[in-house]
């Protein structure tokens, strides 16, 4: 941990009304909260303002469990506090926690080559692509499925967390002696200032559809929280976007920062060609504009064969989106496709495990987008016949899973895989410290718009029971699909284990970290 940092040091040149008695510039800070119920002696507690209350609300039980002083907006109202308090009113809290958090964490990110990975789907698998190119040793990384600062490997509870937990995640990821951070940067992330004052030396775009729109209000806007990011990279950092997706590639007008371009176009600058799927892989070329090689200071514009483990065409452009980050950040190309024949696939996305007869396909697949992208996939490889599960996914509203449920409809009418099994994963939810269970409504609109789409249902309120039932249907040469986010997450184990049972065989154990916090 850092040493104690004085109040003034911390608020120093920020526009800001402070209420406290004399000398409260030398007030010894020695934890930051956004907490009041596990705020800890001699702290900053900042009050946010969140969707339904504002963290002002709760300052007074801070300050009881010892916070020295509380930030809060300028518009807050405060019950009575001790005059021995310090009071701070701000304009904008969420950016002044960022930039107190960066001094709190002595700057640490500073000191480290940033990589930011924003879109709507591909986001973790770039992430662990670009960290499994780079150095292994100096390359902290925080991903939705892993995070690993240097000292300790969890799974976190958001994909990007606040500047509290960032910048001690860059603190801890200096002191283990490593150059690299790579993260990925949610559209709530840029909204909310949490990655506010960073300098990326490379931001990725991915791709961009309708997803978070209970949070943005419509699409427009949540377009524009993309661009924001892509706008915030200065004239030394690196902009990489998919050339394939019309709402990226505009990025590049209003970019301030040098822009690679990727995909299968021919105007990309880094670009995949004579794609060939198999379940265990892909096979591709990989070639570099000439443009792209000359700015990069080579001889000539090579093309480099790539085969790789990860399964998906999708996964290619994910592949592409990666290498273009370790050439803006000096790596080889060649040397980069090589390591990427050994690389491994982050946690649920697109993994693919033989069992015996039996295929076993898994992903996180969590909005419209992403369930297309997966099922267009899994045509690909032309198994024989396939069995779906679906976990619902709970507390994101009716339209996001009516939406999932349409997607699957249309697939149902080229895969033919009814029923589908849905899941509510009651029990396994229950575990979980969110809230993410499935709401009465929710199922409701999924089922109707099943329905509607001719897609025939089978309902279980429990995830192993939803298992047992679709592996009983699983052929021989054919493959079993789990999609779905938290309600899915041991499904995977579950069914390697009743797959192996079938076919006679050992399998190795998938198995995944449950979600704790920094």
């Amino acid at each position: 941990m850092t040493a104690p940092h004085r109040l003034g040091e911390l608020l120093a040149g920020m526009h800001i009304t402070v209420s406290a008695p004399p000398g409260w510039q030398t007030i010894a800070i020695y934890a930051l909260s956004l907490n009041s119920r596990t705020c800890p002696p001699e702290s900053l507690f900042i009050g946010l303002q969140g969707q339904t209350h504002s963290g002002a609300a709760f300052t007074e039980e801070a300050v009881r469990r010892g916070a020295s002083a509380v930030l809060i907006s300028e518009r807050d109202v405060l019950p009575a506090l001790s005059q021995e308090v310090v009071v701070i009113r701000c304009p904008h809290p969420r950016r002044a926690l960022a930039i107190i958090a960066a001094r709190f964490y002595d700057h640490a990110a500073d000191h480290l080559a940033l990589v930011g990975i924003t879109g709507t789907n591909g986001k973790t698998t770039v992430a662990h692509l670009v960290r499994q190119l780079l150095p292994s040793a100096q390359t902290a990384y925080w991903t939705t499925s892993e995070v690993w600062t240097g000292q300790r490997r969890f799974r976190p509870s958001m994909t990007t967390p606040h500047p509290t937990d960032l910048h001690r995640f860059f603190h801890d990821a200096t002191s283990s002696g490593h150059a690299y951070a790579v993260l990925e940067v949610s559209s709530h992330a840029v909204a909310l200032d949490r990655v506010y004052g960073l300098s990326f030396r490379v931001g990725v775009v991915t791709n961009v559809s309708p997803d978070h729109l209970d949070f943005h209000g419509d699409f427009a806007h949540y377009v524009q929280a993309k661009r924001a990011f892509a706008e915030s990279l200065g004239a030394e950092a690196t902009l990489v976007i998919n050339q394939d997706d019309p709402t990226v590639r505009e990025f590049a007008d209003t970019a301030k920062a040098q822009v690679i371009r990727i995909g299968f176009s021919p105007q990309a600058d880094l670009r995949a060609s004579n794609f060939r799927a198999q379940p265990q892989g892909s096979e591709a070329e990989i070639h570099l504009s000439a443009q792209l090689a000359s700015r990069l200071g080579l001889a000539k514009a090579p093309s480099v064969a790539l085969r790789w483990p990860l399964a998906g065409r999708h996964n290619l452009l994910n592949a592409l989106a990666a290498l273009a980050s370790g050439l803006a950040l000096g790596q080889d190309l060649e040397t980069m496709c090589q390591r990427l024949a050994l690389a491994k696939a982050p946690i649920r996305r697109m993994e693919v495990l033989q069992v015996g007869d039996y295929v076993m396909v898994n992903d996180v697949a969590m909005n419209a987008a992403s369930y297309d992208t997966i099922l267009a996939s899994v045509a690909e490889l032309h198994f024989k016949s396939l069995v779906v599960v679906n976990a619902l996914r709970g507390n994101r509203g009716d339209e996001v899973n009516a939406e999932s449920a349409r997607i699957l409809a249309e697939w149902n009418q080229r895969l033919g895989f009814a029923p589908l099994i849905l899941t509510l994963s009651q029990s396994e939810l229950a575990k979980l410290p969110t809230d993410v269970n499935v709401r009465p409504a929710e199922l409701k609109a999924f089922l109707a718009a099943a329905q509607r789409g001719n897609l025939a249902t089978e309902v279980h309120t429990e995830l192993n029971t939803a298992i047992a039932s679709a592996v009983a249907r699983v052929e021989p040469k054919g493959a079993l699909l789990l999609l779905g986010t938290f309600g899915m997450d041991s499904g995977p184990q579950l069914a390697a284990r009743l797959l192996a049972q079938r076919a006679g065989v050992e399998v190795t154990p998938v198995t995944y970290r449950t979600i704790e916090p920094l």
